[in-house]
């Protein structure tokens, strides 16, 4: 009987008065949170004392040394911020934001330490440059990131030596040696069959590689490999 219709078993099983179990998850924390690291986030930037910090899973373990380079900015970025190009934000302590993100002055070594974090770390797990940008750009933003990320990818030892390729390996070619006189290189082709002329029904198309000047030579289908040479011997050697 489909449920629907057994309309008495539904009665004595769903009383007014039984709980619902609507409620069974209340109260239960799975996983407690002295079970993660608080870490300040972009958002605790803008207060000013630690009690007021507001407190995620948001690492942000290189504010101190964009700090110092706070000024170094790139050409691009001095011309947005002059302009006040909309997403750009300057916080109190001098650092700029662009989108939410904190935007990473020049500093090679610094730019390189944040993505040695999100790809080389246990947590990272050495992803692709696509999944590697993807994570610094929840926090971190610079001019060209996605050229740099690819740079260090495609770099990287580890990854290298770990990961299988994918794709098949290419066969290796071996291109012919051209020749170097007149017909000492030759290609045969038989055009046909053809409505007959003469008894012959079939036309072989003699070429030089090397000058490719062609021959034409009229024959049938029951060619043999010894007509072939006989007609080469004829018109050709």
């Amino acid at each position: 009987m489909p449920g629907k219709s057994n309309s008495k078993a539904d009665i004595l099983s769903r009383r007014p008065g039984f709980n619902q179990g609507k409620d069974d998850n209340e109260d239960i924390t799975i996983l407690p949170p002295d079970l993660f690291q608080n870490t300040i986030s972009i958002s605790a930037l803008h207060t000013s004392t630690p009690s007021d910090a507001v407190f995620d899973l948001t690492v942000i373990p290189f504010h101190s040394r964009i700090h110092r380079v706070r000024n170094n900015l790139d050409h691009s970025v001095k011309i947005a911020l002059n302009r006040k190009d909309e997403g750009w934000k300057t916080l109190e302590d001098g650092t700029h934001t662009f989108k939410d993100r904190i935007y990473v002055q020049i500093d090679k070594k610094l730019r390189e330490d944040i993505i040695h974090e999100h790809h080389d770390s246990p947590l990272a797990g050495h992803p692709g440059q696509h999944r590697t940008a993807e994570l610094i750009l929840r926090d971190y933003w610079w001019p060209r990131i996605a050229n740099d990320v690819r740079v260090y990818v495609e770099g990287c030892e580890t990854c290298q030596r770990t990961k299988p390729h994918r794709t098949p390996v290419a066969t290796p070619l071996h291109p012919f040696h051209p020749p170097t006189r007149p017909w000492e290189v030759i290609t045969i082709d038989l055009i046909g069959p053809l409505p007959e002329s003469q008894g012959y029904n079939v036309i072989l198309v003699i070429v030089d590689w090397f000058s490719k000047m062609v021959k034409f030579e009229a024959t049938h289908m029951e060619l043999t490999a010894q007509g072939i040479a006989t007609a080469l011997c004829d018109r050709i050697f």
